[in-house]
């Protein structure tokens, strides 16, 4: 019967009771909180180590496309180079195709018996040449197609002058001619 008699220490065991609990509740959210910390730490660490690995590949990307624009320079500083070459020498290479035009214009006035020597063409339009032949009709029609003036389409002949002609029997006829050109 002393058993259920008399009992000092109830009020403090269900105030130990209600402590313990208190603290079972704290040491669960406080575990709880450890591994929510433990996680996002690894989480971080986890993400801070693969962002590391993806910043050495992309450096080492970027170093392999720096090898492989650096190769490429050399070739592009030689294009830039010929492409200013080029583009210095396309006035010289126009320039000889109007010569060459020219050239091929007075060369349609020559008959077959006629031959040209000293043939000489300037910037300004002036083609002088010397010539020989032993037929008088040959020379006759040089003189001919010089009257015509419009000798190609494109070439029109602005003046003619038959300068030095010599006349020897045996030899032939010899002269020089001094003529300017328009390109039309």
């Amino acid at each position: 019967m002393l058993r259920k008699g008399i009992n000092f220490l109830a009020g403090r065991q269900a105030g130990i009771r209600a402590r313990l609990a208190r603290a079972k509740k704290i040491q669960v959210f406080a575990f709880s909180i450890l591994v929510v910390y433990s996680l996002s730490v690894l989480v971080i660490f986890s993400l801070y180590f693969w962002q590391k690995a993806e910043n050495k590949k992309t450096r080492a990307l970027i170093e392999r496309e720096k090898g492989a624009i650096q190769k490429r320079i050399d070739v592009e500083m030689k294009q830039i180079f010929l492409k200013d070459k080029l583009a210095s020498l396309m006035p010289i290479l126009e320039s000889k195709r109007q010569y060459q035009e020219a050239i091929e214009a007075v060369f349609t006035l020559v008959p077959p018996g006629l031959s040209i020597s000293g043939f000489a063409i300037s910037e300004s339009g002036e083609v002088s040449f010397s010539g020989e032949t032993n037929d008088f009709s040959d020379f006759e029609k040089f003189l001919a197609g010089l009257e015509k003036k419009s000798v190609t389409p494109e070439f029109t002949v602005n003046f003619a002058k038959v300068e030095n002609l010599r006349v020897r029997l045996e030899e032939g006829y010899n002269f020089r001619v001094l003529l300017r050109y328009e390109k039309g």
